[in-house]
């Protein structure tokens, strides 16, 4: 159900609720876990000047440039255009 209600407010901008849902989708809480939709929702968080999602976004970017695993999730997110520090 909170999911749901982030999902609206995330529709209007609303920061914490960007940077709820991108947790929920992080951490797979009432939705299937996706990275690719966790990453977004940070970014758009941060954004919106979110400074917690701002951390996330700097933590993720480090752990994703220089992870060797993370090579096809950094590929479909660039070619989709998801992300914008990529």
């Amino acid at each position: 159900l909170a999911f749901k209600y982030y999902e609206i407010a995330a529709k209007m901008e609303v920061p914490s609720a960007l940077y709820n849902l991108a947790n929920m989708y992080y951490t797979g809480e009432g939705t299937s876990a996706d990275i690719i939709n966790a990453m977004i929702y940070y970014e758009k968080a941060a954004q919106k000047g979110h400074k917690k999602a701002e951390a996330i976004c700097q933590q993720l970017k480090a752990i994703l440039m220089n992870s060797p695993t993370s090579n096809n999730i950094i590929a479909y997110a660039a070619q989709k255009r998801f992300l914008n520090w990529l």
